[in-house]
Order: C-alpha cells, then sequence, then structure tokens
C-alpha cells in the first residue's frame, strides 16, 4: 500500500478501518465532538450485525446519545419498541432474567435452597463486576499487572468451571458454564469473572427491539447506526481495505490517528494469561484499537463500550479534553 499525499486544505482526519460494531460507534461518537473521521470497511457493504437478544441495553442508549439524537426517539420514527426477551434457554433450564422469577423457576424445579444459593451466587458477582468497570470496560487500562487487592475482588485465579464446582449442584453448574459455550470456549479456560454475565442480565434484563406486530428488528440498529454516521459527515468508504491494520501508522494514511476496529467476533481463551494479552486502547499515541479483542469482552455491549473509551483516548491525546461521563462539562463541537 502506498503512502498517500497529505490532503491539501482539509483538516487531517481520524482514520477508523472496519465497519464492525466498534467501528460505526467509535465513528460516529468522534464525528459528534468535531473530528473528520474516515471510516474504511474493506467488504461493498456494511456488515455489522446486532444480536438476537440484547444484553446491557444502557450501552446502545450510550452510543447513540454520545454520537447524536436519543436511541429512543430513533426507534419511535422506525415504530419499534423495547420488549423483554423470552427466558434464555441453557440447556437445562429456561432461565427468565428477573431476579424474582429467576427465584420461582429455581425453587419449582429444584427447591427454595438451590434457588437461595444461585441468587446469593449472583449478588456476589455483582461486586465482582464493580471491580471489573475500571479494567478496560468503562475505562482504559494501560497496565494489566494487578495488584493484589484487584485480584482477589474479581478472583483472578479462578476459573469459571471453579466456580461451578464450588456450587455444588449438577443444574446449577450447567447453568453457568453455558456462558462458556457461548464464547465458544472451554470453562476451564474462562476466567471466573464471566460468571457476571448472568448478573448483568439480572440486573439488567434482555432485550429485543419489535414493531408493532411483535416481529423482531434488533437489526435496525445497525441502520440507525449508518444513519448517524450520514448525519455526522463521517466519509465511508466500502470496499476499501487497508493492509495490515493492527500496525498501520498514521503518517501511512496521511491521518491523525487509526482506530483499528477488525479483529472477527470471538476471543480464543486460555486461561485469565489470554485477557493480559488482550489489545490495549491505546497502542501508541496515534494507534489505537476498539473491537472484539479488548479487554471489555467480544460481546455486541462490550464492543461498543471499548469504542467509548477508545474516541475517550483520541480526543484526549489530540486535543488536550477530557470528555469522559465523569467530567462535569462537555466541550462544545468545534471541528478538529
Amino acid at each position: 500500500m502506498g503512502v498517500p499525499a497529505v490532503p491539501i486544505g482539509r483538516r487531517v482526519p481520524v482514520v477508523v478501518i472496519g465497519a464492525s460494531l466498534a467501528g460505526l460507534a467509535v465513528a460516529g461518537r468522534l464525528a459528534l465532538v468535531g473530528h473528520r473521521v474516515v471510516l474504511h470497511e474493506r467488504r461493498d457493504r456494511i456488515s455489522a450485525l446486532a444480536p438476537s437478544v440484547i444484553d446491557l441495553p444502557a450501552a446502545w442508549r450510550d452510543s447513540f446519545r454520545k454520537s447524536g439524537r436519543p436511541l429512543d426517539l430513533e426507534l419511535q420514527t422506525l415504530g419499534l419498541q423495547w420488549r423483554p426477551a423470552p427466558p434464555t434457554d441453557y440447556g437445562v433450564l429456561l432461565l427468565p432474567h428477573s431476579r424474582g422469577e429467576q427465584w420461582e423457576t429455581l425453587g419449582t424445579r429444584w427447591g427454595e435452597p438451590v434457588a437461595r444459593r444461585w441468587q446469593d451466587f449472583l449478588d456476589s458477582t455483582d461486586q465482582v463486576w464493580q471491580a471489573m468497570r475500571p479494567l478496560g470496560i468503562e475505562s482504559e487500562l494501560s497496565d494489566p499487572r494487578l495488584d493484589r487487592r484487584t485480584r482477589q475482588a474479581i478472583g483472578w485465579r479462578r476459573s469459571l468451571a471453579d466456580l461451578a464446582a464450588a456450587l455444588h449442584h449438577d443444574g446449577l453448574a450447567e447453568l453457568l458454564t453455558a456462558i462458556a459455550a457461548e464464547h465458544d470456549t472451554d470453562p476451564r479456560w474462562l476466567p471466573g469473572w464471566y460468571a457476571t454475565r448472568h448478573s448483568i442480565r439480572r440486573t439488567f434484563g434482555r432485550w429485543q427491539l419489535v414493531d408493532a406486530h411483535g416481529r423482531t428488528d434488533n437489526q435496525a440498529l445497525v441502520g440507525l447506526l449508518r444513519r448517524r454516521l450520514d448525519k455526522r459527515g463521517v466519509e465511508l468508504r466500502l470496499g476499501s481495505a487497508i493492509d495490515s491494520p493492527s500496525t498501520v501508522t498514521p503518517a501511512e494514511l496521511a491521518a491523525a490517528a487509526v482506530v483499528d476496529c477488525t479483529g472477527g467476533d470471538r476471543i480464543d481463551w486460555r486461561g485469565r494469561r489470554t485477557w493480559v494479552g488482550l489489545e490495549p486502547t491505546t497502542r501508541e499515541p496515534g494507534r489505537y484499537y476498539a473491537g472484539p479483542r479488548t479487554r471489555a469482552g467480544s460481546e455486541p455491549w462490550a464492543q461498543l463500550m471499548s469504542a467509548a473509551v477508545a474516541a475517550y483516548a483520541v480526543h484526549s491525546h489530540r486535543t488536550g479534553e477530557d470528555i469522559r461521563p465523569v467530567r462535569k462539562a462537555t466541550p462544545r463541537r468545534r471541528l478538529i
């Protein structure tokens, strides 16, 4: 790939590679705060897919709110509304998502002591989730070497299989290790903190988007993200392959920064050390990553959150401004 000439008389762009969920989200966020954004997608169409069931809808709402019009208003224009998803089939059991319904279902199937054991276990994983949030999910983690207190808080040495065995109930163990199957891996290799996926579903529910006839249309979310880019002036270049997206430099693309949003849709887990080796948000100033191979995780909601963290890093490094939500003042949009 040749080195393109720097455009004369035009703002130097931020280049986003890959029209994945993360790519669409980071492009929209950066465009809203004034960056010129060029999004390259090697295919001749946007192939990002919304999940059939939506976990952590707040991640989707935040992506829309931080790139323009709120999501729920956009859904109204399409005649779509949120509906709780049916109970999840974990093989051993169809499990509802609310605390009360889970208690009733588990109590009916295995008795109240077992239902209490599951509820107590998920309550403990709520605390793990709080400890995980600063570790690359809601903010950038530059150094994956964790101190002793943090390792204890997240259960660093325990796999999902270890936690399942500690439940001392075959049915509950199968419920728990079903999370590993969703990630196409062995529960012995998946870190125990992935049990938080059950607590996230219990706390925030699982959802689908339906039209007036009750038909599911979660893919409308991708269409809305695509429309958002048009409104924000993002330059979308389909059929534009960038060689070696993980190593290409801004200078090679005549860009101010490069955000790589490629990487497939899963992590090849081989234990907690895999987490250490996942992509940092900032590879180096000017080179960033958002997508399925961050420490946030590979799920759609996690990719959206990684896009937020990448947008914060790009904007901070380019302007010195902090646009993270913990800040009270958000800069007015200006061309960068």
